[in-house]
């Protein structure tokens, strides 16, 4: 689970992630949410080295925010992240899981499709800075 001192490490692999990147004032609101769950991942030496966001919402979920140091990309970090994540969500009784992505990001499209995702609607200007519209993907959990 993420605790409050792994912000500061968080933070710099979100700036370093995303255009649009969310505030320290933003995590710190999730550490105290109860439908949010954090989790992050940590290399051999224990520095954190990806994070993942998701909410638990009766039979849904939705991943928030998911990000890897750019040093441990392709390295199955965010496929371990969210595999454990399919895990829980079986484990919880889940049954549908949605999340938003840039509509330019093909590597995050591909990523997700990979476990099973799929496009289910774009949302105009979701995006900002720069604007762009989001796919809203989906997957059924079986």
């Amino acid at each position: 689970n993420m605790r409050e001192e792994d912000l500061h490490e968080v933070l710099e692999i979100e700036k370093a992630s995303f255009s649009d990147p969310w505030s320290y004032d933003m995590f710190y609101a999730e550490l105290f949410n109860p439908l949010s769950h954090l989790w992050v991942a940590r290399d051999v030496s224990e520095k954190l080295i990806g994070y993942l966001c998701f909410w638990l919402v009766e039979d849904e979920s939705h991943l928030l925010n998911l990000a890897v140091h750019q040093l441990y990309r392709r390295r199955g970090v965010a496929s371990g992240l969210l595999a454990d994540c399919l895990d829980c969500w079986r484990k919880s009784g889940i049954k549908n899981v949605y999340l938003e992505v840039r509509e330019s990001n093909k590597t995050a499209c591909r990523f997700y499709e990979k476990f099973g995702f799929s496009i289910m609607m774009r949302r105009p200007g979701y995006y900002k800075n720069p604007v762009e519209d989001a796919y809203v993907m989906a997957l059924e959990i079986q």
